[in-house]
C-alpha cells in the first residue's frame, strides 16, 4: 500500500483535478541538530548532554498535473501566504505544519498536457504532531515522589505540553526521565480552596487555575517557578523496544492530601513516509 498525502484537505492523489504523487516525492527527511558546545578550561572535549534542538528540515514532493491543473495547484500550496497542513489522506490525525519554499513546473507552458511540479516545503516544527489534545484523566497522587507513563507511542519531543498540578501540595517538582529537563517551584505556593498551578508549555507561563476548569489561566503567578535550561519538554523513551515508547515524568511534592496531576498536549512523531 502506497502512501498518499493531502494539503490543506485536499488530496494530492487526485482524480478530479487529474494530479498524481510521483514516486519521486521524497517525504523522507534528514534530522540534524543544533549542538551547543560548551567548553571547561583544563578538560578535554565539551560538555555533553546540552539540550540540542532540531534544524527544520525540508521535503520535496513531485506532483504530476494537467496543464489547465496546474493554476489549481499553486492556489492550494500559496493559501495562507504558504503556511498550511501536510497530512496522510488516509489518517488526518496526523499533520505537519509547512511553510512553502518554491514551486518548479517542469514543463513549456499551462497548455501542456502533463506538467511535473516539484514543490518543496519546509517543516518549522520539525514533526508530524497529533491534531487533537492527548488530554490525560486526573490522577491522583499518592506519594511524595511519584511516577506517570503518558504519551504511548510518541516519537518525537513534546515541548508545548500544558501541565497542572491541584491542591496544597506545597512545594512540587517534575523532571521527565528522558531529557533530564525539569520545572520546579521557587517558593512555597499559595494554595486557595478548589485550583492549582497551571504551567503553559507553550510560553513557559504558570498560572493559577481551578480544579474544575484545569486549562483555563485565572491569574499569573510564572513568579512561583523556575525550568531547566532549553525548556521543559516530554521525551519518548524505551526499554527493550524502540517501537514500544512512552514518556515518564517523576513528580515530587512535599504534600498529596488531595493533590491531584493532570497533562495535556499533541503528540509528535518524527517525520516519516509510512502509514501510522
Amino acid at each position: 500500500m502506497s502512501t498518499t498525502y493531502s494539503v490543506n484537505g485536499v488530496a494530492l492523489d487526485n482524480p478530479a483535478f487529474g494530479w498524481s504523487l510521483l514516486r519521486r516525492t521524497q517525504i523522507l527527511t534528514p534530522i540534524s541538530k543544533r549542538l551547543a558546545s560548551v567548553v571547561v578550561p583544563g578538560r578535554h572535549g565539551v560538555i555533553a548532554g546540552v539540550p540540542a534542538f532540531k534544524n527544520p528540515p525540508t521535503a520535496t514532493m513531485v506532483i504530476r498535473t494537467p496543464g489547465e491543473a496546474l493554476e489549481a495547484l499553486y492556489t492550494l500550496f500559496e493559501k495562507n501566504g504558504g503556511q498550511g497542513l501536510l497530512t496522510l489522506t488516509d489518517d488526518s490525525t496526523r499533520a505537519a505544519v509547512f511553510e512553502l519554499s518554491s514551486i518548479d513546473p517542469q514543463g513549456i507552458n499551462h497548455e501542456d498536457e502533463l506538467v511535473n511540479v516539484s514543490v518543496t516545503l519546509r517543516f518549522p516544527t520539525s514533526d508530524w504532531r497529533s491534531t487533537a489534545y492527548t488530554t490525560t484523566s486526573s490522577m491522583s497522587v499518592s506519594s511524595s515522589v511519584q511516577e506517570f507513563d503518558l504519551f504511548a507511542g510518541i516519537s518525537a519531543d513534546i515541548s508545548d505540553a500544558d501541565i497542572f498540578v491541584g491542591g496544597d501540595f506545597g512545594n512540587f517538582e517534575i523532571e521527565d526521565s528522558g531529557s533530564g529537563s525539569w520545572i520546579h517551584t521557587i517558593k512555597t505556593w499559595p494554595h486557595v480552596s478548589g485550583t492549582g498551578l497551571l504551567y503553559v508549555g507553550a510560553t513557559g507561563q504558570a498560572f493559577r487555575a481551578t480544579t474544575a476548569s484545569p486549562w483555563v489561566p485565572t491569574a499569573e503567578m510564572s513568579d512561583y517557578v523556575d525550568v531547566s535550561g532549553g525548556g521543559f519538554r516530554l521525551t519518548p523513551t524505551w526499554d527493550s523496544d524502540p517501537s514500544d515508547t512512552i514518556s515518564t515524568l517523576e513528580l515530587t511534592t512535599t504534600s498529596q492530601s488531595g493533590v491531584t496531576f493532570r497533562v495535556r498536549g499533541y503528540n509528535a512523531f518524527a517525520l516519516r513516509n509510512g502509514e501510522v
